[in-house]
């Protein structure tokens, strides 16, 4: 689904135009591409909609920037629900790319749960790694482009737009984006403290085989 939505938001980009300047030509056209994008904006509602109700049954058990993710994505895309030929529904369509680094952070997590075995393993350090790269490109880099193109619109196209909708998917978009933010920093920090150690291991390891040289070097010295 993750690669479908990123194909389906390139693809729409274009549409969205041509139903801009040639509505009455095309309108048959556009009504079933709004359909498709309805249908994803659905199915992703309905997935966080469903995952907060599971928070709401044991909030104690999840992070406060978790909640807040699922509560600002549902209101945002249930605004893109109530869009459907308008900028919302085009917004909330391309942040579907977001969920490509998912698959990888749910390897992980079932990776954990497993013998200590795997995460010594290079694919466990291959997911993590995918995981972290994809996040910095779909989720902080796409994003910053995504918001920096709303707000554009907002100020440099105002009449081809809702100026309330736009308004509140700009706040609503730098409030989600912050999480990110948090959620990359503290991505950042992991990687950071486990090749911290790996150096460290690496450097221990290189003395203690210069120590044992030197008292390979010493009882041969001394039995000469």
């Amino acid at each position: 689904m993750c690669v479908m939505s990123y194909e389906f938001s390139s693809h729409t980009y274009a549409l969205v135009h041509i139903h801009h300047h040639h509505h009455e030509h095309h309108h048959h056209q556009d009504e079933g591409v709004m359909n498709e994008r309805m249908k994803f904006l659905e199915i992703t509602l309905g997935y966080f909609m469903a995952d907060l109700m599971i928070y709401m049954t044991d909030i104690s058990k999840y992070s406060k920037m978790d909640i807040a993710h699922h509560v600002l994505s549902c209101v945002a895309y249930m605004i893109g629900l109530l869009t459907r030929f308008g900028t919302g529904s085009f917004v909330m369509i391309c942040f579907q790319t977001n969920e490509i680094s998912t698959p990888f952070y749910h390897v992980r997590y079932f990776l954990g749960l497993s013998p200590n075995y795997w995460k010594r393993t290079r694919w466990y350090a291959l997911n993590e790694m995918m995981f972290s790269v994809l996040f910095f490109v779909f989720r902080i880099a796409y994003n910053a482009f995504v918001l920096w193109s709303v707000w554009k619109a907002s100020v440099m196209d105002f009449s081809k737009h809702d100026t309330i909708v736009i308004g509140v998917l700009v706040v609503i978009g730098a409030l989600y984006y912050m999480v990110q933010l948090i959620w990359f920093y503290r991505i950042l920090q992991i990687v950071f403290w486990k090749l911290s150690a790996a150096l460290s291991s690496s450097s221990n390891n290189n003395n203690n085989n210069k120590k044992q040289s030197h008292v390979n070097v010493g009882d041969k010295t001394h039995t000469d």
